[in-house]
């Protein structure tokens, strides 16, 4: 499922006209809940909700190269996911790193309440990494298409 969530996020960041949130949704054979996903991209930086089996992700993809062994380090460190959206107080949640791809991915376990902002947001949505005090791979994504895309999630995962 993770290799499907990256290559979801691949198309959308290679896509030009990216700059909106897009959906994607299906329901597992055996009522497990299935998969619903809301992505969106920046230049090189993916980031969307991920609900798998009823479970709510955060899932931020950004272009450096990272390798398996790095994310071990990476998790050993602590690392926190950031997001901000409009001028509301930013988030802080604690983040797992992996290498998709060979590229750096965190996903962190979505507050319901941070899920609904995004699905409300008028003006912006921006999401960055931190260690310690240090503060990296900042992005800001468009709002345009939210709405839909991650009440959708939010409705597939029973998270309304």
């Amino acid at each position: 499922m993770r290799q499907y969530v990256f290559a979801a996020a691949a198309v959308l960041i290679a896509w030009p006209a990216a700059a909106q949130w897009h959906y994607q949704g299906e329901e597992s054979a055996f009522g497990a809940g299935g998969t619903h996903i809301a992505l969106t991209a920046a230049g090189e930086y993916g980031f969307g909700l991920r609900c798998q089996n009823g479970e709510l992700d955060f899932v931020y993809i950004t272009p450096e190269d990272f390798t398996a062994e790095q994310a071990v380090t990476a998790n050993l460190a602590g690392l926190s996911f950031l997001l901000r959206v409009d001028d509301l107080d930013p988030h802080t949640i604690a983040g797992e790193v992996d290498s998709a791809n060979g590229k750096l991915r965190v996903s962190a376990t979505a507050d319901p309440v941070a899920a609904a902002q995004i699905r409300d947001a008028k003006s912006r949505i921006a999401v960055a990494l931190s260690a310690g005090d240090e503060l990296f791979h900042e992005a800001k994504f468009s709002v345009r298409g939210s709405t839909k895309a991650v009440g959708s999630t939010m409705k597939g995962c029973g998270a309304e």
